[in-house]
């Protein structure tokens, strides 16, 4: 399921995951949207799986928007700001932030070490 990651009155952009992968049901979504009463424009990145919602707020409310979206089946029942799912699980996730942290490290190690040595190369000359 998706979620909304930006709202300001008037546009409103949501992480759809299925977007991605089924082009018919984000097809629907945004043909669903653009027959909302005030719905100025849908954009469908699919590549970043997001849906960016242009629309009049004085005519369609935020919630008209979303309850559009979980009727396409794009957004889940509940906040609106439902969870993204998590991709291959905390371990998968542990192993990056490890890997991360001794690249950083490694980088800042080294980048030290040539700043000490061309410090001191400079002073003894």
């Amino acid at each position: 399921m998706g979620r909304c990651v930006h709202h300001i009155p008037g546009r409103a952009r949501f992480r759809l995951p299925l977007v991605k992968c089924d082009k018919a049901r984000a097809e629907s979504a945004r043909q669903a949207l653009l027959a909302l009463a005030g719905v100025r424009s849908v954009e469908v990145n699919r590549a970043a799986a997001s849906l960016v919602v242009a629309y009049d707020e004085n005519v369609v409310a935020f919630e008209e928007v979303t309850a559009c979206l979980r009727k396409a089946g794009c957004l889940a029942v509940g906040g609106r700001h439902a969870p993204m799912p998590r991709i291959g699980g905390g371990l998968v996730a542990q192993a990056g932030t490890m890997f991360g942290r001794s690249l950083f490290t490694a980088v800042l190690e080294r980048s030290i070490n040539q700043g000490v040595s061309a410090l001191i190369g400079r002073r003894m000359r």
